[in-house]
C-alpha cells in the first residue's frame, strides 16, 4: 500500500489514534490483503466481532479465538484493520 492510499484509508484516525503515524508506517512497510466484506444486515458488527478487540492482549481475554487475539502482537500490528462504520467502510473500499 502506497503512503498515499494509506493516508486517504486511515485519514478519519488522524488525532484520534495515539499511535496513528506508527500505525500508517506499519500499514504502509508490509504486505497487505485487501478485503471487502459485505452480507447480511449489521455486517460491520459481525465482522468487528470476528476480528475482535484492538488491543490483542485484551482480544486474548475476551474473544481467544479472534483474529486480533490469535495474529495480533500489539495496537499498531494487530493483524486486521475492521472499519468501525458502513459509511466508512465504503470509503475505504474506493
Amino acid at each position: 500500500m502506497t503512503l498515499a492510499m494509506g493516508e486517504e484509508i486511515f485519514e478519519v484516525y488522524r488525532g484520534l489514534f495515539a499511535n496513528y503515524s506508527s500505525m500508517l508506517e506499519h500499514v504502509c512497510s508490509t504486505p497487505v490483503l485487501a478485503v471487502m466484506i459485505t452480507g447480511r444486515t449489521n455486517i460491520v458488527e459481525r465482522f468487528r466481532e470476528f476480528c475482535g478487540p484492538a488491543n490483542p492482549a485484551l482480544a486474548r481475554k475476551l474473544r481467544p479465538k479472534s483474529v486480533r487475539a490469535q495474529f495480533g502482537k500489539d495496537l499498531v500490528k494487530n493483524a486486521v484493520h475492521c472499519t468501525d462504520l458502513p459509511e466508512d467502510g465504503e470509503m475505504e473500499c474506493r
